[in-house]
C-alpha cells in the first residue's frame, strides 16, 4: 500500500521580505497625507478659536463702544478676563472682584487653577509644559493655563510711510521694551466701578478693519514668559509690560522673547501663524511676509500702502 504525503505551501523568506517592503512603501506614501490632514485639522481649530474670540471682541465693542484694553493698570487683569461674558464664561467672570486691587491682593491663582478654556489654547500645544504658565512667580501659578492668542498692540519699527512718519510707541526702550500705541489695543485702568480703556472703537480704524490685525498666535514652544491668561498688565522700573499682548516688531516664528513686549508671534504651523483681523476674519499669515507690510497691517490708522502680501 502506498501512502501519499501532502505538501504544505508556505511563504519563502524572499516573499516575506517583498511583502514587508510593499507595506513600508505604502506607509511612507500614506504618512505625509495623514500628517497633512492632522495639521489641517489643527489649523482649522486654531482658526475657529480666533474667530470666536474675534466675534466676542466685536460683541464687547458693540456694548461698550470700544475694544477692551490690553491690560488694566490698577489690578493687572487682561483683556481676556473682560471678554469672558462674551464667549459663554459669565459664571467665571462673576467670580472676579475687580476692586481687590493688585494681583497679589486677590488670589486669582486659586480662582483659575484647573480651569481650561479650550478657546484660548492652541491644539498644537498639548503637553503641560507648553499649555500652562511657565514663568511662575508663585508655585501655584505654574498650574494655571497659559494664553496662546495674543492681542496685537500695534507696529514698532520702520514704517512703509517713510522715516518722517514713525509709528507711535509709548514708554522707554529698556527692560520690557516700548508699548506700541497704534494698533487695536491699549492699556486701561479701573476706577472702582468701570474699566476706563484707551478710546479705540472700530470706527476709528481708518486703515479699514480688514486691513488691521487684531489677534495673533503666540503658540511656539519654549516661549520664556508665558503667564496665566488672566494677567495683562505690570509696571516697574523696567517700564510697562502688557502680558497678553505683543508689538509687531519681529518676524513671525523668529522666536524672539526679549524685550517682552516685542516677543514675536509664532506657531507650530509650518511656515507661518494664524491671525484675525479687526473685521473678525481669520487668515494664515506666512512668516516670510515683508516686514513693512506686516507692521502696516498691525496699525489701525497709519495710512500706509499695502502690497500684495
Amino acid at each position: 500500500m502506498r501512502t501519499s504525503v501532502r505538501s504544505t505551501r508556505a511563504f519563502t523568506l524572499v516573499e516575506l521580505l517583498v511583502v514587508i517592503a510593499i507595506i513600508g512603501v505604502l506607509v511612507a506614501l500614506l504618512l505625509p497625507a495623514v500628517q497633512a490632514a492632522r495639521e489641517a485639522a489643527r489649523r482649522a481649530q486654531c482658526s475657529n478659536n480666533l474667530k470666536q474670540l474675534s466675534l466676542a471682541l466685536h460683541n464687547y465693542e458693540n456694548s461698550h463702544n470700544t475694544l477692551p484694553p490690553a491690560g488694566i493698570d490698577s489690578n493687572q487683569m487682561s483683556w481676556v478676563v473682560l471678554l469672558l461674558p462674551y464667549f459663554e464664561q459669565q459664571n467665571l467672570y462673576s467670580q472676579f472682584n475687580f476692586n481687590k486691587g493688585s494681583w497679589q491682593a486677590f488670589n486669582r491663582i486659586t480662582l483659575v487653577q484647573g480651569v481650561r478654556i479650550k478657546g484660548i489654547i492652541c491644539p498644537d500645544l498639548t503637553t503641560k509644559a507648553d499649555s500652562y504658565s511657565v514663568f511662575a512667580t508663585t508655585p501655584d501659578e505654574s498650574t494655571v493655563s497659559a494664553l496662546h492668542y495674543y492681542a496685537v498692540l500695534g507696529p514698532n519699527g520702520p514704517t512703509a510711510a517713510g522715516p518722517t512718519q514713525p509709528y507711535i510707541v509709548q514708554g522707554v526702550d529698556q527692560g520690557f521694551g516700548f508699548c506700541a500705541a497704534q494698533g487695536a489695543f491699549g492699556q486701561g485702568r479701573w476706577d472702582g466701578a468701570n474699566v476706563i480703556p484707551i478710546n479705540n472703537p472700530l470706527r476709528t480704524f481708518t486703515d479699514g478693519t480688514s486691513n488691521t490685525l487684531m489677534l495673533g498666535e503666540m503658540a511656539w514652544p519654549k516661549y520664556l514668559y508665558w503667564r496665566p491668561w488672566t494677567r495683562g498688565y505690570y509696571s516697574d522700573t523696567r517700564g510697562t509690560l502688557l502680558y497678553a499682548s505683543k508689538n509687531v516688531t519681529n518676524p513671525i516664528n523668529s522666536k524672539f522673547s526679549d524685550p517682552w513686549n516685542d516677543a514675536s508671534f509664532g506657531s507650530l504651523h509650518p511656515q507661518g501663524a494664524m491671525f484675525s483681523r479687526a473685521d473678525a476674519s481669520v487668515q494664515f499669515v506666512r512668516q516670510n511676509i515683508d516686514m513693512l507690510s506686516y507692521r502696516a497691517l498691525a496699525s489701525r490708522d497709519g495710512g500706509e500702502p499695502l502690497n500684495s502680501d
